[in-house]
């Protein structure tokens, strides 16, 4: 401790600890959330298809393609919805670390994780109307029209199970060697 006084700043232990995700790390967060929106998709008994269409049976959209054949845009707004989900989870207090053996990882309250779905909605709500999408029933995606443009109390059921990215990201953390704290 006090060979390792004379070598650092006295700040230097706190920076150790306090872990930043890399680009791979994001990368995985941003597989794993589109992972689990296919899952999701696929329990509501939607398949592939080169357009999307609620209304079709059975129902149809290109984003069950693999993470690494969607179009660059999707891909993005998969990275940029892991990230949001880091900062929403800093926001109600937690702390990025990497693991450590015998450090305990803090337990995420059921009702900061519901707090969270609403956030991720506005999140991909804001991407979507910034791109020139506006609401629309049916949806139109060559028209930019999609019918979950609507406040996320407005949205069905099976659509907000779609707005669970935080808690793929805390599935996620552990496998990545990180654990968040309060």
């Amino acid at each position: 401790e006090a060979l390792l006084a004379l070598h650092v700043s006295p700040d230097f232990r706190g920076k150790a600890e306090t872990a930043e995700l890399g680009l791979a790390e994001i990368e995985e967060l941003a597989l794993a959330i589109h992972e689990a929106f296919r899952a999701e998709r696929w329990k509501q008994e939607w398949v592939w298809g080169p357009k999307r269409d609620p209304h079709a049976n059975p129902r149809t959209t290109p984003m069950l393609a693999e993470f690494c054949k969607l179009p660059r845009d999707k891909q993005e707004s998969n990275r940029f919805s892991s990230r949001s989900a880091l900062v929403q989870l800093a926001a109600l207090g937690y702390r990025l670390e990497r693991a450590v053996p015998g450090k305990a990882a803090a337990g995420v309250l059921d009702e900061d994780l519901k707090t969270l779905r609403p956030v991720e909605h506005d999140r991909w709500l804001r991407e979507r109307l910034q791109s020139g999408w506006a609401w629309g029933e049916p949806g139109n995606d060559p028209l930019r029209l999609n019918s979950d443009i609507v406040h996320f109390d407005s949205l069905p059921d099976s659509e907000k199970e779609l707005d669970d990215a935080a808690k793929v990201v805390l599935t996620m953390l552990p496998k990545l060697g990180y654990v968040l704290v309060k």
